[in-house]
């Protein structure tokens, strides 16, 4: 049943997101666009895929750490495909692909979900407090409204988020409203097992060790991000820019909630580029090559990790 829901979502996400560019191509001049995807620079590719590569490999050890936390104990080499394995849904909304891996862990190794759960509730967490964290940070180099405003939203969710984790307990009048979140609901549902590991996951230490692993995975998406601006022979935006134009744009798309953020990240990262004076079809261009590597090429390993499973 899982199986046959996610190959629903498959393959509408899939024409979804292939009718919503081929407008958005068409609309920023597809002749232009093409053009300017053909100056890319591919000798740029395969590092921009190593440092892609990297930080999935950094992010799958966060995950190994989580599971030692919890007492989960399962091979290295397991846990990082079950990781790579989850990034096949990437672009389904909800956490649909996040939780697919719970199903991954209870089919190979027994492990209960609601063992599980809690600890893709913290990777989800702090997948939002890195990008929170890096855009702060280049606040302090450029401080533009939007990278304002994204962080203003993005820490009052953090916060929201951190007190129903770690003190749902004490908050019995918001649980009508939180167990309509498929996760909390699971979570909640889970019993004290659940409650427990999410308590002793969110205590300082521990979320202290997992954002940085965090940190140290998004540098190496974000060096991509560089190297990829560099293919285009763009040099008007340094690293640190970039990294805040980007990151900004994803939390926008986080935000709405929609299937990888798609429409509010691109039209948000298309409109601050041109913003700073590089033409549409350029941006167009380079959004399109960061989107699809950071999307299609993660979906791509991850069914050849489902595919290893097998």
């Amino acid at each position: 049943m899982v199986f046959r829901i996610r190959n629903k979502l498959i393959i509408f996400s899939i024409i979804g997101l292939v009718i919503f560019y081929f407008f958005f191509a068409f609309y920023s001049n597809i002749g232009h666009v093409v053009t300017s995807l053909t100056s890319m620079n591919i000798v740029f590719l395969p590092i921009v895929l190593l440092f892609i590569m990297m930080g999935v490999f950094v992010k799958g050890m966060r995950q190994y750490y989580l599971l030692n936390s919890s007492n989960i104990r399962i091979s290295l080499k397991e846990n990082i495909v079950i990781y790579i394995s989850g990034l096949s849904l990437i672009f389904t909304p909800n956490g649909i692909g996040e939780m697919i891996k719970s199903k991954f862990f209870k089919d190979r190794h027994k492990i209960p979900i609601k063992k599980t759960l809690p600890i893709i509730m913290m990777e989800l967490y702090h997948e939002l407090l890195g990008v929170v964290t890096i855009i702060a940070v280049t606040i302090l180099f450029y401080n533009s409204i939007e990278a304002k405003i994204a962080l203003f939203f993005g820490s009052f969710i953090l916060i929201l988020i951190y007190t129903v984790l770690r003190y749902h307990k004490k908050l019995q009048s918001f649980k009508r409203f939180i167990i309509k979140i498929k996760l909390f609901e699971r979570i909640i549902k889970g019993g004290e097992e659940s409650q427990k590991s999410l308590y002793l996951l969110t205590s300082a230490k521990k979320m202290s060790i997992t954002w940085l692993f965090t940190i140290v995975s998004m540098v190496f998406e974000l060096s991509a991000i560089y190297l990829i601006f560099r293919s285009f022979g763009i040099y008007q935006l340094d690293f640190i820019l970039e990294s805040q134009l980007y990151l900004t744009s994803l939390l926008l798309g986080q935000i709405s909630f929609l299937p990888n953020g798609v429409g509010i990240t691109d039209v948000s990262f298309i409109g601050m580029l041109s913003a700073r004076k590089l033409d549409l079809a350029s941006a167009t261009a380079v959004v399109l090559v960061i989107r699809f590597i950071g999307l299609w090429f993660k979906t791509s390993i991850g069914f050849i990790a489902i595919k290893i499973m097998k």
